[in-house]
């Protein structure tokens, strides 16, 4: 399936997944430099905010903290897990709270994904704001069925996933998986599509007009999965909100 042929999927769908290198080869470049390599422990060390979500009917704890170090970070993670029961976890996870010391080198990026944007949806800079975010999913790592677009009002367009590992096996966990509905807790919810976050692979979720279900297997064993996640939201949307 070519380029064209993905983006009607998209269109049709509401999601597609093509490899960056088709879509432009000069992209791969940029991503080069922060591809992650088995092993590189330098990698890994400024990862250093949990996101951790966790609810029942009668407890509701957030945690969107930052730590001096990594270790102490990720010690923090295994602390949640151990202590609160995994169906009540919504997500957990790790992310670089620093994106970026380069700001040359964010704006080639943020200009990857407004390409990317640009031909599969139309818009530019102008129309639409890129938030990105560097994402750590290491071992007990998960993100459970969730919803990001939330109405015809919310101001999320899609989502844009690009993945950074040199290497990936699908039975490590960590794949991106699609639903067949919106209902998050639809109990006869099916996968429909598994995305293996290899490096230079690219998934779009939209969030407009269809905001399918996913979420993110957990991660088993001693392997760290990283991503670059970017929102694109409605600059006119956020507008009305704001008025």
């Amino acid at each position: 399936m070519d380029l064209v042929n993905k983006k009607e999927f998209l269109q049709k769908n509401g999601y597609c997944e093509f490899s960056l290198s088709e879509f432009n080869e000069s992209f791969v470049s940029i991503l080069e430099k922060i591809k992650y390599k088995l092993g590189d422990t330098d990698y890994i060390k400024d990862f250093k905010r949990l996101r951790f979500d966790y609810h029942n009917p009668s407890k509701r704890i957030q945690i969107s903290d930052g730590f001096e170090t990594y270790e102490l970070c990720n010690d923090k993670k295994i602390e949640c897990i151990q202590k609160y029961d995994e169906e009540g976890i919504a997500q957990i996870w790790l992310l670089r709270d620093a994106f970026f010391g380069n700001e040359s080198y964010r704006k080639e990026l943020e200009n990857v994904f407004y390409e990317i944007l640009k031909y599969f949806y139309g818009k530019s800079e102008k129309d639409v704001n890129i938030e990105i975010q560097w994402t750590l999913y290491n071992e007990g790592c998960f993100l459970k069925d969730h919803n990001d677009g939330q109405g015809d009002e919310y101001q999320n367009t899609c989502a844009i996933l690009i993945y950074l590992n040199e290497e990936w096996d699908e039975n490590w966990g960590g794949n991106l998986v699609l639903r067949n509905t919106k209902d998050s807790n639809d109990k006869n919810k099916k996968t429909i599509y598994k995305v293996i976050p290899k490096f230079g692979t690219v998934a779009i979720i939209d969030l407009e007009e269809f905001d399918t279900a996913h979420a993110v297997e957990k991660v088993i064993g001693e392997h760290n999965r990283f991503t670059i996640l970017a929102f694109a939201t409605s600059k006119e949307k956020r507008k009305r909100q704001i008025l």
